[in-house]
C-alpha cells in the first residue's frame, strides 16, 4: 500500500477511484509535478515499482519513501511485492496531473427523424483538456458511448426505436467530459423519432372462406408520429380481381391521385368486411403511409364451394362382410378439402361389434370396410372445408349364422316322456328351418320350434339333436338322454315314538345300485343317505317321513313312516330363585314329574321332591325327573349374600358421672343394646355403679343380612377433683396476680389466664372456675375474687441534701405503708445516708 505525500494545498486530492483503481490527482496546469510516495506494505523480500511513464523501474527496500515527477496526463503505476515463497502481490494506482475538463456537443438542426435514421453529434472545445479525460455521450435511447481524449470530431448514432414510448414522445442527448479533477455536462434536444410505417393486418375467421361468406380484414399497421404519438398511419385497401365480391362493411379508401403523399389520402376503414360471392383466389392489399414513407402488405384469400357428400354401401350381409363403398359426392371448387369416416357399432346377441378398414383409412376419400362380427353399424362421412357441411351416414346390418342351445333335460325312466326345448338366436336373419331328431322316441323327429312331448318305451340312452338354419348358415346341437329302470319301494325302520330332546333315527334297507332321498313332513328333502339322524327332536319333528330309491335317474315308489314325539315333562322349582344370608338355609320343592334327583354340576346331592340346603356361596342346582319315561329338568339358583363386617369400636373407660358419651361404630346405620346406652349409641354412666358393662352394636345391610359386635365399657370412680383455691381479696392494679391454692396441674381456667393469673384492673367481685379432667372424668371448682380499690398515696415532696447532713424523716399517707430504696430504713422511716443528688 502506498501513501501519497504532496507539497500542494488542499486542492490536491488523493483516494479517487478511476476505472476501479485508486487515483492520486493534482489539478494544476503545470507541465509536470513531483509526487511523493511512501511504502505501507509489511513483509516481502523484494519490491518493484514501474512508474508507468517510461521511467526506469526501481527496486527499493522495505519502508521506502520516494518522489517521482509526472507530466500532464493520466498514468498507471504498478507496485509489486515478492514474498520469497513463490507468491507475489501486485497493485496498480493511477496518477493524474491536469486541469478541469471543458467541451460540448451539437448536432444538425433537424432533429425530427424516422426510425432507422442516423444523427451526427459533433464534439466541441475539447482540445485544451488534459490527457486522461474521458467523454460520455448518452444518446437517450438506452445506448451510450465512452471516448478517451482526444475524442473524434463527430460521432454518428442510428435511432432504431421510436420515441413514442418515452415521456413527451421525445428524448435528450447528454454529454459529460470528466477526469479526476472535475466534470463538465451538457445536453441537446429534443430529438423526436417517428415510426417508419409497417403494414400489418389480421384476417378473420381465416384466409380460406366459403362462397357467400364474409371475411373481415383488420388494419393493425404501426407508424405513430412523434411527439404526439396518437395518430396511426394512413391506410388504403385494394382487392384483385375487381369482381366476384362486395363490401359488407367499411370502405376501401382513396389515394386521390397522390400515391407518394399519404397526407392527401382518404383513409379506408380500420376494419373491412368483404363478402365473396364467387369461388376463386383473391389478393387483398393494404397500403399504409405517413411522413416517414409507405409500406404495402398483401394477403391471399381462397374462396371455395360447399361440397355435397354422399356414399353407398349395400346392406345387409353376413359376417365377415366386405361391402363395396362408393363415394358419390360432388365437391365443386375447393381450396383445402379433407375427408373423415367414422363407424359406430352396436353388438347383436350373437357377438360383435368388430370392424376394420379393408383398404384406406379414416381420411381416405373412398375407404373400404370389413365387418368381421355381426351387429348394427352406423357409417358416417364428412367432406370437410370452410363451408362446414354436415355429415351423411348410413346404417349397415351385418348378420351371422344362428346360435342354438338345448335346455337341460333330466334323465327319465322307461315309459316316461320329455318335452325338449331350445334357445335360438337368429343372429339378424330369420330362422328358415328347424330339424329335430329323437332316436328311440315317439315321434322320431319334428320340424317346428317346439316339438312337443316325446316318449321312450325302453330303457337305454338316446341323443336328442336340433339343427336350425338362416340365410347366413346353420347350427347343430346335441344332448344325451338317459332312460333308466325304476327301483322297488324301500323297506324303512324307525325308533318312533321318541321323547322330545332325544334322537330320532330313520333307516331304509339298501337296494343295490340305488340312492335314496328322504323328505320331512314339511315336504323338504333332508337327506340323500340310507339313514337319517335328527338330534334333540321337538314336537315340530313329528309327522310322516317318506323315502324313495333312485337308480339311473329313475325314482321308485315312496315308503313312509309316521314319527311320534312325546313331549318332555315341564319341571318347576318353588321358589324359582331365592336368596339367603351366609349361614341361613332354604328348602327347594320340585313339581311336574317324578323320580327327582338334585345335582350341583354333575354331582348328585339329593333325591325326592324337596331339598334343604345351606350353601356358603351362590350355587345353581339342577333337578331332573321323568314322566312316562320322558325326562325333564329345571335349574334354580340360590344366591348367598355375605354377612356385613360390623365393628363396635375399641373398649373404653369412663368415670361414674352421668355425662352422656356418643359411641361410634360402623357401618351405619345400626342399633345399640345394653345397660346405660340408647339405641342411637349414647352411653351415660350411672354414678356409684363401678365395673364393666358389655354393649352390643347390630347392623343389617341392604340384602337383609345382620351382624353384631360387642365392646366393653369400664366405669371407674373419679380420682382427682378440680380445686380453684380459696376465695381471695386483691387490690386494684394493672399487673397480673398469681392465684394460690389451686390444683391439680394440667387443668384449664375460665375467667383467669393460664397458670392461674388474674389481673385486678377493675374493682368488684369476680368468679373464676378451674376445670380438670376430660369426658366423664371432668370436674370443676369456683373461687371468688374481691378486687378492692387501690389507696391514694401522699409522700414527702422531692428534696436535696448534702452528704453530711442529718437523716431525713420520710412521711406518707395513709399510714402503714412501706418505704423502699437506697439508704431507707424504718419504721419509723427515714433516709439515713442521702447522697448529694436530687432525691426521687
Amino acid at each position: 500500500m502506498l501513501r501519497r505525500q504532496s507539497r500542494l494545498p488542499a486542492r490536491a486530492g488523493a483516494g479517487h477511484h478511476l476505472q476501479r483503481l485508486t487515483t492520486f490527482s493534482i489539478c494544476d496546469p503545470s507541465g509536470s509535478f513531483p509526487f511523493s510516495f511512501t511504502d505501507q506494505t509489511a513483509g516481502g523480500t523484494t519490491r518493484t515499482i514501474n512508474w508507468g511513464d517510461g521511467s526506469p523501474v526501481v527496486n527499493p527496500a522495505q519502508g521506502w519513501s520516494l518522489s517521482h515527477t509526472y507530466n500532464q496526463g493520466l498514468w498507471t503505476m504498478t507496485y509489486t511485492v515478492n514474498y520469497g515463497n513463490g507468491c507475489t502481490r501486485t497493485q496498480q494506482y493511477q496518477v493524474f496531473l491536469g486541469t478541469n475538463p471543458g467541451g460540448g456537443i451539437s448536432t444538425d438542426p433537424n432533429t425530427n427523424i424516422c426510425t432507422g435514421a442516423t444523427l451526427p453529434f459533433y464534439i466541441n472545445s475539447v482540445a485544451a483538456n488534459s490527457p486522461g479525460t474521458t467523454y460520455i455521450i448518452n444518446f437517450g435511447d438506452g445506448n451510450s458511448v465512452t471516448l478517451n481524449h482526444p475524442p473524434p470530431a463527430v460521432v454518428n448514432h442510428t435511432y432504431s426505436t421510436s420515441t413514442c414510448g418515452m415521456p413527451g414522445g421525445q428524448l435528450n442527448v447528454t454529454f459529460t467530459a470528466q477526469n479526476p479533477c472535475d466534470q463538465t455536462q451538457g445536453q441537446i434536444g429534443p430529438i423526436r423519432v417517428s415510426e417508419t410505417p409497417v403494414a400489418q393486418m389480421t384476417v378473420t375467421p381465416n384466409d380460406t372462406a366459403c362462397v357467400n361468406s364474409t371475411v373481415t380484414f383488420t388494419d393493425l399497421s404501426i407508424g405513430l408520429q412523434a411527439p404526439g404519438c396518437n395518430t396511426p398511419p394512413r391506410n388504403i385497401w385494394s382487392i384483385t380481381p375487381a369482381a366476384g365480391w362486395t363490401i359488407a362493411s367499411g370502405t376501401l379508401g382513396n389515394l386521390n391521385g397522390n400515391p407518394g403523399n399519404p397526407a392527401l389520402w382518404t383513409d379506408g376503414s380500420a376494419s373491412l368486411g368483404v363478402q365473396f360471392n364467387t369461388a376463386g383466389t383473391y389478393t387483398i392489399d393494404l397500403l399504409t403511409g405517413n411522413a416517414c414513407g409507405t409500406h404495402t402488405l398483401s394477403r391471399t384469400v381462397c374462396v371455395e364451394q360447399p361440397p355435397v357428400p354422399s356414399f353407398t354401401l349395400p346392406t345387409p350381409g353376413c359376417a365377415p362382410y366386405q361391402p363395396v363403398n362408393t363415394n358419390t359426392s360432388t365437391f365443386g371448387q375447393n381450396c383445402l378439402l379433407t375427408h373423415l369416416w367414422t363407424v359406430n357399432g352396436v353388438a347383436s346377441p350373437c357377438g360383435g361389434p368388430a370392424w376394420s378398414f379393408a383398404s384406406g383409412n379414416a381420411t381416405s376419400q373412398q375407404p373400404q370396410f370389413l365387418f368381421s362380427e355381426p351387429g348394427t353399424y352406423t357409417v358416417q362421412y364428412r367432406a370437410i372445408n370452410s363451408c362446414n357441411v354436415p355429415p351423411v351416414q348410413q346404417v349397415i346390418t351385418v348378420n351371422a349364422p344362428p346360435q342354438v342351445s338345448l335346455n337341460a333335460i333330466a334323465g327319465i325312466c322307461a315309459g316316461q316322456c320329455v318335452n325338449p326345448s331350445a334357445t335360438v338366436q337368429p343372429c339378424g336373419a330369420p330362422i328358415s328351418t328347424y330339424a329335430w331328431s329323437f332316436p328311440g322316441g315317439s315321434p322320431a323327429n319334428a320340424n317346428t320350434a317346439s316339438p312337443g312331448q316325446v316318449c321312450y318305451a325302453n330303457a337305454g340312452s338316446s341323443t336328442i339333436s336340433l339343427t336350425v338354419s338362416n340365410a347366413c348358415g346353420n347350427a347343430t346341437v346335441n344332448q344325451n338322454l338317459a332312460i333308466g329302470t325304476a327301483p322297488p319301494q324301500p323297506v324303512v325302520a324307525s325308533n318312533s315314538p321318541v321323547c322330545a330332546g332325544q334322537t330320532l333315527s330313520l333307516s331304509a334297507a339298501l337296494i343295490p345300485g340305488a340312492t335314496f332321498q328322504w323328505t320331512n313332513p314339511q315336504g323338504a328333502v333332508i337327506s340323500n343317505s340310507p339313514s337319517v339322524t335328527i338330534n334333540n327332536v321337538t314336537a315340530g319333528n313329528a309327522g310322516v317321513y317318506s323315502v324313495v330309491a333312485i337308480s339311473n335317474g329313475c325314482t321308485g315308489p315312496a315308503a313312509t313312516v309316521n314319527v311320534q314325539v312325546v313331549a318332555a315333562p315341564v319341571v318347576t322349582v318353588n321358589p324359582p330363585n331365592t336368596a339367603i344370608c351366609n349361614g341361613q338355609s332354604t328348602t327347594l320343592n320340585a313339581n311336574g314329574a317324578g323320580n327327582y334327583q338334585w345335582f350341583v354340576g354333575a354331582t348328585l346331592i339329593g333325591t325326592g321332591p324337596s331339598l334343604t340346603t345351606s350353601p356358603a356361596l351362590t350355587t345353581t342346582y339342577t333337578v331332573s325327573g321323568d314322566l312316562g319315561g320322558c325326562p325333564g329338568s329345571a335349574t334354580v339358583t340360590v344366591t348367598v349374600y355375605p354377612l356385613p363386617n360390623v365393628n363396635a369400636g375399641v373398649d373404653q373407660t369412663f368415670c361414674d358421672q352421668a355425662i352422656p358419651v356418643n359411641l361410634t361404630a360402623n357401618p351405619s346405620p345400626g342399633t345399640w343394646t345394653g345397660t346405660g346406652v340408647t339405641a342411637g349409641g349414647v352411653f351415660t354412666p350411672t354414678p356409684g355403679q363401678l365395673g364393666t358393662v358389655t354393649l352390643t352394636y347390630t347392623h343389617t345391610n341392604a340384602n337383609g343380612c345382620t351382624s353384631s359386635d360387642q365392646v366393653d365399657i369400664s366405669v371407674q370412680a373419679v380420682t382427682q377433683f378440680a380445686n380453684a383455691g380459696p376465695d381471695t381479696v386483691l387490690c386494684q392494679g394493672n399487673l397480673p396476680v398469681a392465684l394460690s391454692g389451686w390444683g391439680p396441674l394440667g387443668g384449664t381456667w375460665v375467667g383467669a389466664s393460664p397458670g392461674g393469673f388474674f389481673t385486678p384492673n377493675t374493682a368488684g367481685n369476680f368468679s373464676v372456675t378451674y376445670n380438670f379432667g376430660t369426658g366423664t372424668c371432668t370436674t370443676s371448682d369456683q373461687a371468688m375474687i374481691n378486687v378492692v380499690p387501690a389507696s391514694i398515696l401522699n409522700v414527702t415532696p422531692s428534696f436535696s441534701r448534702c452528704a453530711d447532713e442529718a437523716p431525713v424523716a420520710l412521711v406518707a399517707a395513709p399510714a402503714g405503708g412501706t418505704w423502699t430504696g437506697n439508704g431507707v430504713s424504718g419504721p419509723p422511716w427515714e433516709l439515713i445516708h442521702p447522697r448529694c443528688r436530687r432525691a426521687a
